[in-house]
């Protein structure tokens, strides 16, 4: 045996897994029944506070003490005659206004009287007298070099070891061995110039006990560049 349902109670059934299908906003409970969702809580109001009182402050007491009541500053500048520079000159909204938190408060500072005013001449700070002071520089310390030391040779030279070289250089490399044995020079310029040295120490100033000490390569030396000297005129 078949039961028929009624019209209208199919059309109930359908209606319902019609509105769950496409919008999920309802649910069938019931052949006969929907349930809608609950709607969302609407967000908290924010608390509201008074606007504090920032004219005639600096500009960064002004936004410290605006933000830390947890609304917003918005800072324009302006010139002022009347208030120094960097000081608050208006607000908005006005002291002890009520308003909610994140609510920006209008802040007017002063940038000072505006340039090429009289104010702006008297608020200009007074340059100080200028003094001209001339100070003689101190003169530089003298610096004393030291003579480079002589070059000895441990071989025996050669006429381009002694090319190109001043009557004084070759003098030098001439008494050289002489002042290494300790020959005390009658030529104050000779003595003068190797007294410079801590290893030079004459004992002697008998030349043929000087020459005794010298070694057959430093007597060959000394009479190359006695030669040399000789054929170049450059020999005292």
């Amino acid at each position: 045996m078949t039961t028929l349902r009624p019209n209208w109670m199919v059309t109930v059934v359908a209606a319902a897994l019609t509105v769950s299908a496409a919008s999920g906003c309802a649910k069938m409970t019931a052949p006969n029944q929907v349930t809608a969702n609950p709607a969302p809580a609407p967000p908290p109001k924010k608390a509201e506070v008074e606007v504090p009182d920032v004219v005639g402050v600096k500009e960064s007491q002004a936004r410290a003490v605006i933000e830390a009541l947890k609304l917003e500053t918005d800072v324009r500048t302006s010139f002022s005659a009347a208030v120094p520079a960097g000081q608050v000159i208006s607000q908005a909204p006005k002291k002890e206004t009520t308003v909610r938190e994140g609510t920006t408060v209008l802040v007017r500072v002063s940038t000072g009287p505006e340039p090429g005013t009289a104010s702006a001449a008297q608020a200009a700070p007074e340059r100080p007298a200028v003094t001209t002071v001339y100070v003689t520089p101190t003169p530089a310390p003298r610096i004393i070099e030291r003579p480079a030391p002589p070059v000895y040779s441990a071989g025996r030279l050669s006429d381009s070891d002694l090319y190109g070289k001043s009557r004084s250089e070759l003098d030098v490399m001439r008494n050289l061995p002489y002042a290494r044995h300790g020959y005390r020079f009658k030529r104050s310029d000779l003595r003068g110039y190797f007294s410079q040295f801590s290893w030079y120490e004459p004992d002697t100033n008998i030349m043929s006990t000087v020459e005794r000490r010298l070694s057959s390569t430093e007597r060959y030396n000394v009479q190359r560049i006695q030669a040399y000297q000789q054929r170049n005129g450059m020999l005292r």
